[in-house]
This record gives structure tokens, sequence and C-alpha cells, in this order.
């Protein structure tokens, strides 16, 4: 029996479909909080938003999917996508309302207000909301003084803040402390952000003149997880 060769479109499509249905995939409720925070790919963000939003539409009280989409639409906003810092907070503050207790919504909620300050023309508009913002994580960290995440939401708020508005102090200060508590939990969050945390720390001392715990800090960052973008970036500096 003679056998009919496939056309090149078909071919085409059948190797596609192959190579689809054999890639690596993380399922949308597999992913870590810690990943998503330290994530700005807004395809793969854009890709949570979409899945959470179904989730909710069943059960509108999910806190896991509450979460991610605080996450994914902070980090969005803080790419400078015009108006989803405004439709972050929008979400955040019902969400806030409904888990008053949540330190990295409040977090979250906050560090969006400040990008309302960031992308605002008028300078007094600016100064409100980052103002306010600032306030909303400063009272998250006292709500949880040993949340990982919520610190890294501080620290990294702090860092892009201009020093009018003196917060570049909390930075160092809450790595210093995630550092601590890493110590005690080590689980507390994945490998590859604890990496981040010490490379950041290494940047820090390094500014300072510290060169010996800065490169205390970038050994760290390469030891916990050597194929993370931040122990690439760190053993670079070793």
């Amino acid at each position: 029996m003679a056998i009919k060769l496939l056309d090149k479109k078909t071919a085409y499509i059948i190797i596609g479909l192959f190579f689809l249905l054999n890639l690596p995939t993380v399922g949308y409720g597999e992913t870590d909080f810690g990943i998503l925070l330290g994530t700005d790919d807004k395809g793969e963000l854009n890709r949570v938003i979409d899945e959470t939003e179904k989730v909710l539409e069943k059960n509108p009280k999910d806190i896991d999917s509450i979460t991610k989409r605080g996450i994914a639409y902070h980090n969005i906003a803080h790419s400078k996508v015009k108006g989803v810092a405004k439709t972050c907070v929008k979400y955040l503050k019902k969400d806030t309302k409904a888990y008053p207790d949540d330190a990295l919504l409040l977090a979250l909620l906050g560090s969006c207000t400040t990008m309302i300050g960031r992308d605002a023309k008028a300078i007094d508009k600016k100064m409100r909301s980052v103002n306010k913002g600032t306030g909303l994580i400063d009272r998250a960290i006292m709500m949880a003084p040993d949340h990982v995440l919520a610190r890294m939401v501080r620290a990294n708020n702090s860092s892009g803040i201009t020093k009018l508005f003196k917060r570049r102090k909390f930075t160092k200060i809450d790595l210093l402390h995630i550092d601590k508590v890493l110590k005690k939990s080590p689980e507390a969050i994945n490998k590859a952000t604890q990496a981040q945390v010490y490379y950041k720390l290494g940047k820090i001392f390094y500014s300072e003149g510290d060169k010996a715990m800065s490169q205390s800090y970038y050994k760290k960052a390469v030891a916990v997880s050597p194929d993370s973008i931040w122990a690439k970036r760190a053993s670079k500096r070793i």
C-alpha cells in the first residue's frame, strides 16, 4: 500500500503541536508568591491575572488568587504601563477590606499607591500619594514584622523612591531583617528569592565601601541558588 506524504503545511502544524505538548509547564496553582513577586514578564503576569479571574468568578474570596492577582497588577504597574497602578489600587482596596490582617496585600496596596504618585503630573498629588502609600507599607510591616514578602515589597519600593522622601534606609533595614529571618526559617521563601536578597545586600555593602561584607553576600547568592539570575549577577562581582 502506498504511503501518502503529508503536505508541508500539515507537517508544520503537527511538529508545532508536538513541541507545544512537550514544553515544560508550571501550573497556575503552583506559582510561588516569591517567584511571582520577582517577575517582570508582562506576558506571564497577564496570564496569572487571567487565571486568577477565572478562579475568583467561582470563589471571590479565594485568598491565594487574590494575592496572585495583586502581585501581578503591582508588577505590571511597576513597569509603568499606563493606568495599571490605579487598577491595582482599585482591586487591593477591596481586597484589604476583605482581609484586613493580610500584611502582604496591605504592602502591595501601599506600593501601588506610591506608583500613582509617581505617575501624577501635579506635585501636590505626587506628594500626597507617595506619603499615603509609604504609610500603608509601614503599617503592613508593623502588623507583621517578620513577613518576608511584605518586607521585600518595602525594600524594593524604598529603593525606587526619590531621596526627598528619605526612604532609602528601609531597603537595607528590610533586607537585613529578611536575612535574619532566613537564618531561623530558611524555608520562608524560595531559593531564588533568597539569592535576590543576598545579591541586593551585596550591592548595598559594596556601595558603602564594605567589600568584605559585599563579597560574603554575593557568595551566599551563588551558593543558595546557583542557576538563578541573581546568582549569575553575583558571580560576575566575585
